[in-house]
């Protein structure tokens, strides 16, 4: 009977320590359009939110993925290989680094041809300032979870809850400290700097606590990731200005195309011959049932 009223304690903590963990993340992503609204022309949220409408569309989809595989992963976990998890850790982190890279590329070069033209008018349209931070933050935020997920699956939910507290507390004291002299890109910085000790609180915790594995190595791998996602951006955003006429249909559509062909293949060449993507290929040829 104490063996399982320790265990039904343990439980309720844990489900406790998860809902506020949840709840503090929701209130992270929520609070910029709140703090916007109190301090900034209305106008200017409006045209805002035109753009969060895509970017968090996205990131429901990112979100929903990682909530499929999070079972999956916590089966490999069951060995506490710590080596094993590592490797796994840095698997799934570059799997979802060739969505985020894909995706930061298109949300860079798109995301106001597609509100100004496309949609609605070039009068909707907002600064670049306010696209570059917008594109940032969906970007950590997508690259953040894999370690939230491993988080989840380790059982480190006290952590986790301390963590979500801190950084929304964080985030809300700064966009708060900024959005009167910075505006929307006040509000946004704020945001991006809760991310990133999101990011390293979870590498730090995760990696080098739990795991008792180089924290270089990963963080070297994430910073990869970034330089190359940097530059692919920038190709892009050069390769747009030569050839997308405003307002035509015909050169959107090509956009588009050089948004899925550019990351997608620079991605393939530089990392085909890796563990990363052959071990990727060969996850994939298994769920496709081909030896």
């Amino acid at each position: 009977v104490p063996l399982q009223s320790e265990l039904v304690a343990k439980i309720k903590k844990d489900i406790k320590n998860i809902f506020v963990t949840k709840l503090s993340g929701k209130l992270l992503i929520s609070t910029d359009s709140l703090i916007m609204s109190g301090f900034i022309n209305l106008g200017i949220v409006g045209l805002y939110s035109n753009y969060t409408m895509i970017t968090l569309s996205l990131n429901n989809i990112v979100e929903a993925f990682s909530n499929t595989l999070q079972p999956t992963v916590g089966n490999l976990f069951i060995e506490e290989n710590h080596k094993k998890e590592f490797n796994v850790l840095r698997q799934i982190t570059f799997v979802f680094f060739l969505f985020a890279s894909f995706a930061a590329t298109s949300l860079f070069a798109l995301m106001t041809p597609f509100v100004s033209d496309i949609w609605l008018a070039p009068e909707y349209g907002l600064d670049m300032i306010i696209i570059c931070w917008c594109v940032n933050n969906f970007y950590f935020l997508t690259m953040g979870y894999p370690l939230s997920m491993m988080m989840g699956v380790t059982g480190l939910f006290h952590k986790e809850r301390n963590l979500a507290i801190a950084v929304s507390l964080t985030n809300i004291g700064l966009s708060l400290l900024l959005v009167k002299p910075f505006g929307i890109p006040g509000v946004l910085c704020g945001t991006f700097c809760a991310y990133l000790i999101q990011l390293i609180y979870r590498i730090y915790t995760l990696v080098h606590v739990y795991m008792k594995e180089n924290v270089r190595r990963y963080v070297l791998d994430v910073a990869e990731y970034f330089v190359i996602t940097l530059a692919e951006i920038v190709i892009v955003y050069f390769i747009k200005n030569m050839i997308y006429d405003s307002g035509n249909v015909i050169t959107f559509v090509l956009l588009m195309g050089v948004c899925l062909a550019v990351p997608n293949t620079i991605n393939l060449l530089l990392f085909a011959r890796g563990w990363r993507m052959k071990s990727l290929f060969e996850r994939l040829r298994r769920l496709l049932g081909k030896n």
